[in-house]
């Protein structure tokens, strides 16, 4: 997918399966970024009340980003006829994955708020998750 988008900036292509898969390309770009972002900052701050800010500050961001990659990868598809193609149905599957994880690790953060244990515990799995959404995004981009 990333070689297509960059042949379609590369040729001056101006057809709208190129340009959707560009933008596509783009945003899911922007999601692994958003992933790091809040990556770096649970190794990097240690107050948790900053910690929470900083997160909750990027939250929307992965959402729409999710979103954004999830419906403009879907019209792609829709654009090929939903032709079964490996490479959608698991860029499909991964994107839901990580939005249903983000939601689940939204509630938890709730809960864990209320006590130092919960909230380091938290932390040590929003390392994980956010570790592995990145690795997911950057494997996605690879198909």
């Amino acid at each position: 997918m990333l070689e297509m988008s960059l042949q379609a900036l590369n040729t001056q292509d101006s057809s709208v399966m190129a340009q959707s898969l560009l933008v596509h390309a783009f945003f899911a770009a922007l999601l692994a970024l958003a992933f790091m972002i809040n990556l770096y900052t649970l190794f990097k701050e240690k107050n948790f009340i900053q910690l929470n800010k900083k997160i909750y500050l990027v939250m929307p961001a992965i959402y729409i980003l999710l979103s954004i990659a999830l419906l403009s990868g879907v019209f792609i598809w829709a654009m090929q006829q939903f032709e079964f193609s490996f490479s959608a149905v698991a860029m499909l599957l991964g994107l839901l994955l990580m939005l249903i994880a983000e939601i689940k690790r939204h509630k938890s953060v709730k809960f864990a708020i209320t006590k130092k244990e919960r909230m380091e515990a938290y932390i040590k799995k929003a390392k994980i998750l956010y570790f592995l959404e990145t690795i997911l995004i950057v494997v996605l981009m690879g198909l």
